[in-house]
């Protein structure tokens, strides 16, 4: 996807360290954009290019060290774990999906302390945001682990023709 040139170009620039404000920003665009077509290649049923598109942004997301920024990094690792499930890589969805928790997590408890040194609405609304996309992970992490289970035993099927010969 050509999507994926501009990203490699836009990480390099970041990575190389000259982030200036008009690389920050192209790179940020570039994120919540392949991370919003991810989301319309799922609704597609375009499960792999959906993988494709938020494995990007998850990648570039690593790049960037503002926390507002960041708090996309759980959005992406939702739609990656999504088209994982979708495409049966139940595996890979439930690492996926603990490593948005152990995100999360770590990110909820910076927010606490920070919250008891100063309070502003901005820092309740992100523990807020941060619980919620938790709440989210868990019932994805459950959905993957049932899938993952249902894959794993043998079908009626299967088990029929088995007995019978």
């Amino acid at each position: 996807m050509a999507a994926n040139d501009s990203a490699s170009t836009a990480a390099s620039t970041v990575n190389d360290g000259s982030t200036s404000g008009d690389t920050y920003y192209l790179l940020s665009e570039l994120i919540i954009q392949l991370c919003n077509r991810s989301a319309c290649l799922y609704k597609m049923e375009m499960y792999a290019e959906a993988k494709e598109d938020a494995a990007e942004s998850v990648k570039l997301m690593s790049t960037i060290g503002d926390l507002r920024m960041r708090l996309q990094h759980p959005k992406a690792l939702f739609r990656l774990a999504r088209a994982q499930l979708a495409l049966e890589e139940y595996g890979d969805a439930i690492e996926t999906v603990d490593r948005a928790l152990t995100f999360c997590e770590e990110q909820l408890t910076k927010e606490k302390l920070k919250k008891n040194h100063d309070s502003n609405d901005d820092g309740e609304r992100i523990i807020v945001a941060l619980a919620s996309q938790g709440n989210e992970f868990q019932k994805l992490l459950k959905i993957a682990k049932q899938k993952q289970q249902q894959s794993r035993r043998p079908s009626t099927a299967t088990t029929a023709t088995a007995t019978q010969t």
